[in-house]
């Protein structure tokens, strides 16, 4: 079984509010088993037009990463940035071997 990555990127409209669902999210990633890979506000964006804020949390699997997401515990959560203080953007990917899954 492959591992499963949430990647999320966006803009922080209100830093301060913001910190409140940061707060809640990451005790709940911490609680439900993903790891912390990057979380980083000010990414050095090269291309493409998202926002500079960056995280990537890796999870068992891509199954455990979007139960948490659906999740009734998150989705009380999720409400603390839906005020408008982000502009998030999430994806749930499966991992690859570490060849890219070039060899067969």
């Amino acid at each position: 079984m492959q591992k499963g990555y949430m990647v999320v990127t966006g803009t922080i409209n209100d830093p301060a509010d913001y910190m409140n669902y940061v707060e809640a999210v990451v005790n709940l990633v911490n609680a439900a088993g993903g790891k912390w890979l990057v979380r980083n506000p000010e990414s050095d964006v090269r291309e493409g037009s998202h926002g500079p804020l960056t995280a990537v949390v890796e999870w068992p699997s891509v199954e455990i990463a979007k139960g948490a997401y659906d999740s009734a515990e998150y989705q009380e959560i999720k409400k603390l940035r839906m005020n408008g203080n982000s502009e998030l953007s999430f994806s749930i990917v499966e991992g690859c071997d570490p060849d890219g899954g070039l060899q067969k």
